[in-house]
C-alpha cells in the first residue's frame, strides 16, 4: 500500500491528494494595487483596453475589505471580497488566499458567464501590503522601538 492509500482518513493526506489545480505561487502576484478607488481602478482597466483584464484593490471606503475589479467584455465590474479569520470570501465561496482566488476564477470557473480573469494589471509602481494589527489587549510601547508589551 503506497502511503497516500495507508492514510486515506487522514486529513492532511486527504488534503494533500485534493489540493486544487488553480493553487497560484505568492511570487507571481502583479495584480495588486493596493488601497485605490474605483474611478482610478477602472481607468487602470480601460487602459489596458483588453477584456478579460483585472486588478485587485483595497476598498478606499471600507477599510480592510477588498475588491476585484474586471473588465469585461461589456464594462469594468467590481465584486466585493470579504476578508474574515484568514480567509477571502468571494460570491459566497472561500479561498484561503487571494492569489487562491485569481487562480481559481482564471483556470476553473468564470467570473461572469464566459468570462475568466487573463490579463493582470500591474500597479504603475510597486505596492507594498503593510497590514495593521489592531490590539485588543492593553499594551504599552517600548520606548524607541517597534516592539510593544502586552500587560
Amino acid at each position: 500500500m503506497d502511503s497516500i492509500q495507508s492514510n486515506m482518513n487522514s486529513n492532511k493526506a486527504i488534503y494533500y491528494r485534493n489540493k486544487p489545480p488553480y493553487i497560484c505561487s505568492y511570487f507571481l502576484i502583479t495584480w495588486y494595487h493596493g488601497k485605490l478607488d474605483r474611478a482610478i481602478a477602472e481607468e487602470r482597466l480601460r487602459q489596458a483596453g483588453k477584456p478579460g483584464s483585472y486588478l485587485i484593490r483595497e476598498s478606499d471606503r471600507r477599510p480592510g475589505s477588498f475588491v476585484l475589479s474586471f473588465l469585461s467584455k461589456i464594462n469594468v465590474n467590481h465584486f466585493r471580497i470579504i476578508a474574515m479569520c484568514g480567509d477571502y470570501y468571494i460570491g459566497g465561496r472561500r479561498f484561503a488566499s487571494l492569489s487562491d482566488l485569481i487562480g481559481y476564477y482564471s483556470h476553473v470557473s468564470c467570473l461572469l458567464k464566459g468570462e475568466k480573469l487573463f490579463f493582470p494589471v500591474a500597479p504603475p509602481e510597486p505596492v507594498e501590503d503593510r497590514r495593521r494589527v489592531r490590539a485588543i489587549l492593553p499594551y504599552t510601547k517600548v520606548p524607541e522601538t517597534d516592539e510593544i508589551r502586552l500587560l
